[in-house]
């Protein structure tokens, strides 16, 4: 018998298909995985165990589908906006953005009323409290209670309950009962816009973003900007479109000296580099202008305005003869420059099929597409006014663009991407917009030309670097395009094919870039299962990995923003919690934490994560993990799993420790068969497996999923914090003789694990 070290020491092909198991002469067999479940590929080839999710907050109406969206103004100011059945919501960092506090009447708290908690608030409430919003409330002592939702509402009195319509666990915990009996206590609703989405045509919104105002477009909606002016100020308006100056009034043409030649002008005024729409026509008569016979145009000013431009009527058109600072003007035989007219009003989106679907920010223009009138037709703004959709006649080059694309069947533009050109995906092809010599795009040079024939569904294009990822019609395969300068084209290729196993009878509804570090493309899959592929094509890397969290959970959207300098992973997660379905907003938390110990490590899902201010016996306030089996981790130490109930769970804390409580976790990790080529005919055996770690503990090792021993045999996990461990650990497992060799990890405690490499000890024997 001989013995080879077959060592594995990058998994950068992430989770191959089955039928790809024979394929040892690809390039990425050498680096692929049988199963990656839960766990992130590492950029560097490495694997890491994910991270937990903490509970931000239940949605504002679980009973149906709830989408988010990133909004990012800045590095410090970004948001997440829980879009759901006729409202928004928004987060920032992590918790729910509320309204002003509302003070309540000292000794009227928190009084119970059959099933309900009756808070008496010091006046009357705002207009915006209702019923089945959600409420805060903070007790004397400073801490925070819910949130609640309203049952019922008075001028000054509102009855809350838990989410699901039972009297607030706090009533049975005296300390917390008094809390909210005495002192000062204030009330904080959960802020809210209110929308005319419905939750079945979340997932059609396009939008696109451009400092403090979104532009969001549905077609069965007229465009509208949601605009942000404070954390909890949030306006929802619909867009007017055309030109925003107003046309100057009582315009008149007087001559001087006499004449019967007839005189014509128009007048506009100009402000913030905007034109007005121009004055009727006025006339006058005279001779042949000159030094002693002259027109002048006068009009009643508008307020604002920078200057005004006149037009005088020549060869059928009114056109250019000057500005003026002032109301009037002194045509004395100024010859008009019929290269610039002003502008016609174009009427555009303002009827029931007419609104647009798709929506982006191109060259100083604002491009929209595909209404049900038209599901060909695209749209630009003037140049740097993207409200305004006029043009002039003859055309200028800053004025609005309309334009179809020329293909063999009729297609409906799907998104725009801006990439160093302009590309537009259809329901059939993918095409590169370009202008003149300079780039520019012009309604006189605008040029489409195809580069490709995939197609795209409906869910938003991404773009990392200068790359675009798109989702092909049937929702099952995910292309990347970029451009060749040798080809001068746009190309790309299927990320999913070394995958497909994990598409297969499936669609994509929903995904989200993540940049920082681990670099990870997070696809929402129609069956709740969460996709992670990690993404770096300069390397040559794309590398899928599967989660899923819990029995019920079930990812339904996700979208990234940046927090504090690192892009965070939010996630719209479905679970069935103590027979109810709710819908909870959770967030990926990070994998920093100390080199040494996992006390500030989070692995587990809808976790709360909370530092004791005392000794503590019992930990309330997880009423959002009714029924559920919780693990549990304190400072580090691994403690025996419990159920939750009346939102708590009973556990021995340290003041200053720790806690971290939520849905347990298990991360899977199977490496191919051990099939390589120059050892095909034989059969194999496997004695001795050497896992080389990195900040790890508490990893089972074994040659089948139920044939595993944690590594090392014994781990104290509920009295003492385990050292995080960085080597290399050994396992003797006996797979016996077998043509194929797998073997298999486990992760199932809420600790971190990192692989680096795997180097199993195979003994080869006769064909």
């Amino acid at each position: 018998m001989r013995k080879l070290a077959q060592m594995q020491a990058s998994f950068a092909a992430g989770e191959i298909a089955p039928n790809l198991y024979a394929r040892v002469d690809l390039e990425k067999f050498a680096v692929g995985l049988a199963t990656c479940r839960n766990f992130v590929v590492n950029p560097t080839g490495g694997v890491s165990n994910r991270a937990g999710t903490t509970f931000v907050a239940e949605s504002g109406d679980s009973t149906n589908a709830v989408r988010i969206f990133p909004f990012e103004f800045n590095d410090e100011q970004t948001y997440i906006l829980e879009f759901g059945n006729l409202y928004i919501r928004v987060i920032r960092d992590g918790a729910q953005v509320v309204e002003a506090d509302v003070a309540t009447t000292e000794g009227s708290n928190a009084i119970q009323d059959g099933v309900r908690m009756k808070m008496e608030a010091s006046s009357s409430l705002p207009a915006s409290w209702a019923v089945n919003k959600h409420v805060f409330i903070t007790g004397n002592s400073g801490s925070v209670y819910g949130p609640y939702k309203i049952n019922a509402i008075s001028s000054q009195t509102v009855y809350v309950t838990e989410m699901d319509g039972t009297l607030p666990n706090l009533m049975g915990v005296t300390s917390q009962k008094a809390d909210l009996q005495t002192g000062t206590v204030t009330m904080q609703l959960v802020y809210q816009v209110t929308t005319t989405y419905t939750a079945a045509q979340l997932f059609d919104i396009g939008y696109t973003q451009s400092a403090d105002v979104m532009t969001i477009v549905h077609p069965s909606h007229p465009p509208r900007e949601l605009t942000r002016t404070a954390h909890n100020a949030w306006t929802l308006t619909n867009i007017t479109f055309g030109t925003t100056i107003t046309t100057p009034t009582s315009p008149s043409a007087t001559a001087t000296g006499s004449g019967s030649a007839s005189y014509s002008y128009k007048v506009t005024a100009v402000q913030d580099g905007q034109e007005s729409l121009p004055t009727a026509a006025v006339t006058c008569t005279n001779g042949q202008l000159g030094l002693t016979v002259y027109n002048t145009v006068g009009w009643t000013a508008v307020s604002g305005a920078e200057f005004y431009n006149v037009y005088k009527k020549q060869g059928g058109i009114h056109a250019f003869v000057g500005s003026a600072d002032t109301n009037s003007f002194v045509d004395d035989g100024i010859i008009p420059n019929t290269n610039v007219t002003p502008e016609t009003a174009q009427t555009v989106f303002n009827t029931t099929d007419e609104y647009p679907s798709c929506v982006a920010y191109y060259q100083q223009r604002i491009f929209y597409g595909r209404t049900n009138n038209d599901v060909s037709k695209n749209r630009a703004s003037q140049t740097g006014n993207f409200k305004n959709f006029n043009k002039s006649e003859p055309v200028r080059d800053s004025d609005a663009i309309d334009f179809e694309l020329a293909e063999t069947k009729v297609n409906a533009v799907k998104h725009y991407v801006p990439l160093e050109d302009l590309i537009i995906l259809t329901t059939d092809g993918e095409w590169r917009i370009t202008g003149s010599a300079n780039d520019a795009l012009t309604p006189s040079s605008i040029a489409a030309k195809p580069q490709g024939f995939n197609g795209s569904s409906k869910v938003k294009p991404l773009v990392i670097n200068n790359s675009a990822l798109f989702i092909t019609p049937n929702g099952d395969s995910i292309r990347d395009m970029q451009y060749s300068l040798t080809s001068n084209t746009y190309s790309g290729g299927d990320l999913t094919t070394l995958s497909h196993h994990l598409f297969d009878g499936f669609t994509l509804s929903d995904w989200s870039y993540q940049r920082s570090r681990d670099r990870v493309v997070w696809c929402v899959r129609s069956d709740g299962t969460l996709l992670g592929m990690t993404y770096l094509p300069d390397e040559d890397v794309w590398a899928w990995h599967r989660h899923d969290t819990g029995a019920s959970g079930e990812f339904e959207s996700v979208a990234c923003v940046t927090e504090s300098n690192v892009e965070r992973l939010y996630a719209v997660v479905k679970r069935t919690v103590d027979s109810r379905t709710v819908r909870y907003i959770e967030r990926l938390h990070t994998r920093n934490f100390s080199a040494t110990t996992a006390a500030d490590s989070v692995f587990l899902d809808s976790s709360l994560n909370t530092t004791a201010g005392g000794a503590l016996s019992t930990i309330y306030g997880l009423e959002w993990l009714e029924g559920q089996t919780v693990g549990i981790v304190v400072e580090g130490r691994v403690q025996p799993q419990q159920t939750v109930a009346n939102g708590a769970v009973s556990v021995t804390v340290a003041s200053g420790e720790t806690v971290c409580i939520g849905v347990p976790i298990q991360a899977d990790l199977q490496p191919l068969p051990m099939d390589r080529t120059s050892i095909v005919p034989n059969k194999k055996t496997v004695s001795n497996l050497t896992v080389r770690v990195r900040k790890t503990r508490g990893i089972q090792i074994g040659p089948a999923s139920d044939d595993l021993v944690e590594v090392p045999d014994t781990i104290t996990l509920y009295d003492t914090a385990p050292d995080l461990f960085t080597g290399d650990v050994e396992a003797n497992i006996a797979t016996g003789w077998q043509d194929h060799i797998d073997f298999f990890i486990r992760q199932d405690h809420p600790l971190p694990v990192e692989i680096l490499a795997i180097i199993p000890e195979v003994g080869v024997g006769g064909t």
